[in-house]
């Protein structure tokens, strides 16, 4: 019902969301898509957001990245980017997806007695 956004990997599977020197750097399967639900601010709407406290650029890009989570993102990091198209990764926020119990293979084991 909402507004969405569709944003491209690129040919080796790196997307980037930026806001000013903060990056999100996203890994996914090299010229894929993936889509999520974003919100229009009205003029009042972004005037209203300017009187609320400030908030850490950190603390609001890792919600980000956890309100897009979805498995065409394989990995994410957050970063910051110098303004001349160099980012640096500065924090694994997930990579891949970690094995559970249910993923691994049993198999017989002797024990000794």
């Amino acid at each position: 019902m909402g507004l969405e956004s569709t944003t491209l990997f690129d040919g080796t599977g790196k997307s980037i969301l930026y806001e000013k020197n903060t990056v999100l750097l996203l890994h996914g399967l090299p010229n894929t898509t993936f889509a999520y639900e974003v919100i229009a601010l009205t003029p009042l709407g972004q005037e209203l957001v300017t009187l609320l406290p400030d908030i850490n650029a950190k603390t609001a890009a890792k919600a980000v990245a956890l309100a897009i989570k979805r498995p065409e993102i394989i990995s994410c990091y957050l970063g910051i980017t110098n303004g001349n198209g160099i980012e640096t990764p500065m924090e694994v926020l997930w990579q891949g997806n970690a094995p559970t119990v249910t993923d691994i293979p049993l198999t017989s084991a002797s024990t000794k007695g």
